[in-house]
């Protein structure tokens, strides 16, 4: 299904289809994406995003702060380290009281399809073999992983696979 660029779709839409126009976004660009209101300063709508992070403790100049809540803390907890350490927007469930903020109704939820879209989509362009069932999935993921490569595919197995594939 094709979408034309004033399209918006849900943000679990796993297809990834929202149409970025530029290479640098905004915090109002986050906020159109996100259909969510800018709470506080709303000059920091002009601001570019460089990245988003949802720890406090790796925030950059022009980054944006997801907090989220936690089982003893709440993100927000931590929002003034993420304004000092140069994050120019919040996105939480409610408003920070130190920088501006997009409010979402779960931060959690839009974390993963807003980190993809922000990013361009890169699923997009990988191709993903799953293996399910209840025997034999080491075996077909290694068998899988040696026909790729002697295709001369690059293969990249999951990390929940701690043994190396064998050389045959």
């Amino acid at each position: 299904m094709g979408r034309t660029p004033g399209d918006v779709p849900s943000l679990t839409d796993p297809g990834c289809h929202t149409v970025r126009t530029r290479s640098s976004l905004t915090v109002g660009d986050l906020a159109r994406h996100l259909g969510a209101p800018l709470v506080g300063d709303p000059s920091v709508g002009d601001a570019v995003v460089l990245d988003i992070t949802d720890d406090s403790r790796t925030v950059a100049p022009g980054h944006a702060y997801l907090a989220v809540g936690g089982l003893r803390h709440h993100g927000l907890d931590f929002d003034s380290q993420a304004a000092a350490a140069g994050a120019v927007v919040v996105i939480s469930d409610r408003p920070s009281s130190v920088l501006p903020t997009l409010v979402v109704d779960d931060p959690r939820a839009v974390s993963g399809p807003l980190s993809s879209w922000f990013h361009g989509c890169p699923s997009a362009r990988l191709r993903v073999f799953g293996v399910t069932g209840t025997n034999g999935k080491t075996s077909t993921s290694h068998f899988l992983e040696a026909g790729l490569a002697a295709a001369g595919e690059t293969t990249a197995p999951s990390a929940a696979r701690r043994r190396p594939s064998p050389t045959w």
